[in-house]
């Protein structure tokens, strides 16, 4: 009895375990579509190659799924906004991990933003903390973030962005060019 218990458990996980193992080499990402609803979306091409949040980030104590977010942080009695936009992706086992994240200051409506490095403004690609390959803006690499849609009564930004970006901390020259960028976004505030 027991023998078959074991027999029939075996066959039931080890073709689940086989398709996550597919699933994990069949990745093929395909850019969201270019939307302003606030539908949750981030996507753009990394040296012609489609990437998009996926997968979850797990702690000790749980795991989330790696939805993009959009953040406005703003000092009391001041207008213009500091806006973070973040979108990770993980493997299913985890041994890929990467990270792309914007921060512009002065955000204040719909308009096109250059980053500006000096003002700690970045476009940020990080690809796996094991590989030694983060990208960001610098002087000699220049980003830019189109906000198309900035709507503080239903929460929602969107919007468009591109950028050469240099692996300066581990290979300087490395380039990483992002292109195709979009995103579409719930808005979130803190104060």
């Amino acid at each position: 009895m027991r023998s078959r218990f074991s027999t029939r458990l075996l066959h039931t996980l080890l073709p689940l375990a086989l398709l996550a193992c597919t699933l994990e080499i069949d990745r093929k990402p395909k850019l969201p579509p270019i939307t302003q609803e606030g539908r949750n979306t981030l996507g753009f091409k990394v040296d012609d190659k489609p990437w998009t949040t996926g997968g979850e980030s797990c702690n000790w104590f749980t795991c989330e799924d790696n939805v993009p977010t959009a953040t406005l942080y703003r000092e009391y009695d001041k207008t213009p906004f500091l806006f973070v936009l973040e979108g990770r992706y993980a493997s299913v086992n985890h041994k890929v991990a990467q990270e792309f994240s914007v921060k512009v200051e002065d955000v204040a409506g719909a308009r096109t933003y250059k980053l500006d490095p000096k003002k700690e403004e970045w476009m940020l690609f990080a690809n796996s903390s094991l590989s030694e390959k983060m990208f960001r803006n610098g002087d000699n690499y220049e980003a830019e973030l189109v906000i198309t849609r900035f709507d503080t009564v239903n929460n929602i930004v969107s919007g468009q962005f591109k950028g050469r970006l240099d692996n300066y901390y581990w290979n300087p020259g490395e380039v990483a060019e992002i292109t195709e960028g979009r995103f579409d976004c719930r808005l979130k505030y803190v104060r």
